[in-house]
């Protein structure tokens, strides 16, 4: 028997903007069906926040209708050890970054987000320059921000 009845995976985007298309956000669900997997959605929802409803409203049915799912998202949540350290951070390490940028990190339904704001600060933080976080778009450069 297989391990999971459904394959929900996630290529996220970082657009500031709704944005459908290239370098956007895409959603396929692969179902097992008595003739193998099949395909239950395709969708490229406009913004992060229509991806969660639709990705919310898929994993409760699947859930609801007693699947195994497994999800996939194309981003990491890792940081180099000592990194919840060197921002001033108490706790589990792991816990504390994911609860400082739960708090910290704002991402309206329009797409706009406060994300180089923080990794700046915490680049403030951790180095008083521009490190190691980087790659900020030209407008968004700084003295905690550099583009490269």
């Amino acid at each position: 028997m297989p391990l999971f009845d459904a394959y929900l995976i996630a290529d996220w985007s970082a657009a500031n903007r709704p944005r459908t298309g290239r370098d956007s956000i895409w959603l396929c669900l692969m179902v097992r069906q008595a003739q193998g997997l099949v395909e239950g959605l395709l969708a490229n929802p406009p913004t992060r926040d229509a991806a969660r409803q639709l990705l919310t409203a898929t994993l409760n049915r699947l859930v609801g209708d007693n699947h195994r799912v497994l999800v996939g998202f194309d981003f990491p949540f890792g940081y180099p050890a000592g990194t919840a350290s060197a921002v001033g951070l108490k706790g589990p390490p792991w816990r504390a970054m994911w609860d400082h940028l739960a708090a910290a990190v704002s991402d309206g339904t329009d797409n706009q987000s406060n994300r180089f704001d923080v990794a700046a600060e915490l680049n403030r933080r951790i180095s008083g320059g521009p490190s190691p976080f980087w790659a900020f778009p030209e407008s968004r450069t700084g003295p905690y921000a550099p583009r490269r």
